[in-house]
């Protein structure tokens, strides 16, 4: 393809970026913030970093005495032995005041700054959040839902690599392992992410080709494998995001489709990504349409079986030369499996890239 062409790629996929907005939708519907775009469809994508399996255990089990402290509060409170508590994640925090974080009608805080740490425990899959001193002897639990709440969470972790660890509850995750554990604000368009999920889906544990995930959530969906997988894809890409301050936009990026010319003037460009969403630039209305949508069920499953099953896919078909109307077609796709994707195969993924970029 001629480096303008894919100069014009990266410009109109640049454009997403600014142009998508942050609203939740229903799936498959709704323009929300996009991720910076991919590159240019004349090299395949590559999904980084590789899929393995996952140790049982996502903490290290020698805990820090403060955090002992914590699952021994949590334990009396529940009235349960302390064995059957499990640490999902925690981190050093200083907080800012004698509360920790955690504002009590009636209940004058100290402005002063209180070193300690905040927890998040597991019981019988419900997920707490508590809040504690630098000992663990003082300890708050967040919303107060002792026996009826639970906590919003997503929590992923690596294989063979503990520090590749990630926790996402509200608008804030930690990343990597104690003693270097870190806590930072999650960005607009994956907190819109974390909403849709968390009210979406019903929570699960378990071990994907992605990851070992740990999600608690408050929707009615149970979540079948391919959608256990996504939600793991989706949080190790928020991790990657956490190890640089310019994230690279071929991060999770699975299959991108393009098709310009035409009768009907298309000018489309769709980026597919395996954490289960895509975003979609048309600039064949008036004004340009610039979308963010979450696969279903199905597409997720026909994504993943291309995924997994085909060599990558580098598709151009230029339109042809001194031809009025003309269209181009190109796609790319990231495939890590052993098998060539026949035209046939190919056929239906440019259908597939189709129907999201006029959806």
């Amino acid at each position: 393809m001629k480096p303008i062409i894919v100069f014009f790629y990266i410009i109109i996929a640049a454009i997403i970026l600014v142009q998508c907005t942050n609203q939740l939708p229903t799936p498959g519907t709704g323009p929300i913030e996009t991720q910076p775009a991919a590159p240019s469809p004349t090299t395949a994508p590559v999904s980084q970093p590789t899929r393995t399996s996952l140790p049982a255990t996502p903490v290290p089990q020698t805990l820090p005495p403060a955090i002992v402290n914590v699952k021994e509060w949590l334990a009396n409170k529940l009235a349960i032995p302390v064995a059957q508590i499990s640490v999902i994640s925690y981190v050093a925090v200083d907080w800012p005041d004698s509360c920790m974080g955690i504002n009590t009608p009636g209940v004058m805080c100290a402005m002063h700054v209180t070193p300690g740490y905040k927890v998040f425990l597991q019981y019988k899959g419900k997920v707490y959040e508590l809040h504690s001193d630098k000992t663990g002897q003082e300890v708050l639990l967040a919303g107060d839902k002792l026996h009826s709440g639970n906590v919003a969470l997503i929590a992923w972790q690596n294989a063979g690599q503990p520090c590749q660890q990630v926790t996402v509850s509200g608008g804030e995750l930690i990343f990597g392992c104690y003693p270097g554990a870190k806590s930072m604000s999650l960005s607009a368009g994956r907190a819109t992410d974390f909403r849709y999920f968390t009210q979406t889906y019903a929570s699960f544990s378990t071990t994907t080709p992605a990851g070992q995930i740990t999600f608690s959530g408050q929707g009615d969906t149970l979540a079948n494998a391919d959608q256990q997988r996504s939600l793991a894809e989706w949080a190790r890409l928020v991790f990657h995001e956490t190890q640089s301050g310019n994230p690279d936009p071929t991060w999770g990026l699975a299959m991108d489709y393009h098709r310009h010319g035409g009768i009907a003037g298309f000018a489309d460009n769709v980026f597919v990504y395996s954490a289960g969403f895509a975003t979609a630039s048309t600039y064949n209305s008036d004004p340009p349409a610039f979308t963010k949508t979450y696969l279903d069920k199905d597409e997720l499953h026909q994504l993943y079986q291309w995924l997994d099953t085909f060599k990558p896919v580098k598709y151009d078909d230029p339109a042809p030369a001194n031809v009025m109307d003309g269209m181009s077609l190109a796609l790319g796709l990231a495939g890590a499996g052993k098998k060539s994707a026949s035209d046939q195969d190919i056929k239906a993924m440019l259908s597939f890239g189709s129907s999201l970029a006029t959806r």
